[in-house]
């Protein structure tokens, strides 16, 4: 990854010699300065072989000698071993590093437009401070609210910059709201405490937490990602988690921690730390059902048999696509629906119903309004994950 925490090109292949030769210029100056030999005259039988006189230098040229000659060839021969290198590596390709686009090809400034239109209504909604509020009136607000609202602000505004995006304050806005995140991080690894038992608050505020830090991959944030990824853990082996949102946003959360190099953390069987749960798909697709085929599919890419639950979710929501209707949409669904078909085949004919509709979703200010799913924060940091799952930048092979 370069200093920006990007993952470097996938493609980067050597272009082709400047004169056209393959070779380069080390081999053009040896070409024209060899001196063509004229032919030696068939030798009579049984004649003695008169002795060979040395020929004459050619005007303006010194005579070639047998080392000269032999430094020729050498300087030739080593010019082919690039040249026949760069053929093979053309011929074969490089290999990629990251997961592909999954938006339409041709619809790349579409998906950039509402990329930076999504980041600045983001950093528009962000406090002096760095946090990020998860009500328009800050009165009484919660601590582990505020704290998930601070984490999925992160988790988003990593995702646009990772995604290529530099509206004017993003990297600003990111480093802030990281400084905040990590201010709030207890001594348990969560992020926040909340006045009240709040079980999957407190689960979804420590994943976005772990997912926003991992995206930013800063160095400096290693003791706060393994406390929370810790926090994380814990909170996976203590018994069922709700369905639906929470239980996805924790799956996503522990295959962020394997994506970033830490499966260590998930134990001897990181299977079993995924949070399964029993369903049977029925007529009508839920959350749960996208949940747990997501869990599911994460399950095999760790090393558990594939099943047909995953596939059998994700042909359903492609036959009946999911439609923006503003106020009455949850963004939350989106980004679960995201996460798991940008991991089973087939997953693009979803992102290119999901790139049409989410463009309805932004005001002109770039937030993604409403307060009865979720709140403007975590609406418009969901849609910039929901582009980060598809935009090709994902590392390769990732859960």
């Amino acid at each position: 990854m370069n200093d920006a925490g990007e993952p470097a090109a996938h493609d980067a292949r050597p272009g082709p010699a400047r004169d056209g030769t393959g070779l380069g210029s080390a081999a053009e100056g040896p070409r024209a300065a060899i001196v063509p030999i004229a032919p030696i005259a068939p030798i009579a039988p049984i004649a003695p072989i008169a002795p060979m006189t040395r020929m004459a230098p050619v005007a303006g040229r010194r005579p070639r000698r047998r080392s000269d000659l032999a430094i020729v060839a050498l300087a030739v021969l080593l010019a082919l071993v690039p040249a026949a290198a760069y053929v093979e590596r053309l011929a074969r390709g490089t290999p990629p590093t990251t997961e592909p686009y999954l938006f339409p090809a041709d619809a790349r400034a579409r998906f950039e437009a509402l990329r930076d239109q999504a980041a600045r209504g983001l950093l528009s909604l962000q406090q002096p401070g760095g946090g990020f509020p998860p009500r328009t009136d800050t009165v009484d607000i919660d601590p582990l609210d505020r704290a998930e609202a601070t984490a999925g602000g992160l988790a988003g505004l990593a995702a646009a910059w990772r995604l290529g995006s530099r509206v004017p304050g993003l990297e600003d806005g990111r480093g802030r709201a990281r400084r905040t995140l990590t201010q709030l991080q207890s001594q348990s690894g969560q992020f926040g405490v909340s006045r009240r038992p709040r079980r999957g608050v407190g689960v979804s505020a420590v994943g976005l937490g772990v997912i926003g830090l991992c995206l930013v991959n800063d160095p400096a944030d290693a003791a706060y990602l393994e406390s929370a990824g810790r926090a994380l853990v814990f909170q996976a082996q203590m018994g069922t988690l709700p369905s639906g949102w929470v239980q996805a946003v924790a799956a996503r959360a522990l295959a962020q921690l394997v994506e970033s190099g830490r499966r260590t953390w998930l134990g001897d069987d990181p299977v079993s730390m995924m949070p399964s749960q029993a369903i049977e798909l029925s007529r009508r697709v839920t959350d749960s059902h996208v949940a747990q085929a997501l869990v599911l599919e994460l399950q095999t890419r760790l090393g558990a048999p594939p099943v047909d639950l995953p596939k059998a979710v994700l042909r359903r929501l492609i036959e009946s696509p999911p439609e923006w209707t503003g106020l009455e949409s949850d963004m939350g669904s989106w980004v679960i629906q995201a996460w798991l078909a940008a991991r089973v085949s087939g997953g693009e004919a979803w992102f290119a119903n999901a790139l049409t509709e989410l463009e309805k979703a932004p005001a002109a200010s770039g937030v993604v309004e409403g307060d009865y799913y979720g709140n403007p924060v975590s609406r418009t940091a969901g849609l910039l994950l929901v582009l980060w799952e598809g935009g090709g930048r994902r590392p390769i092979g990732a859960p």
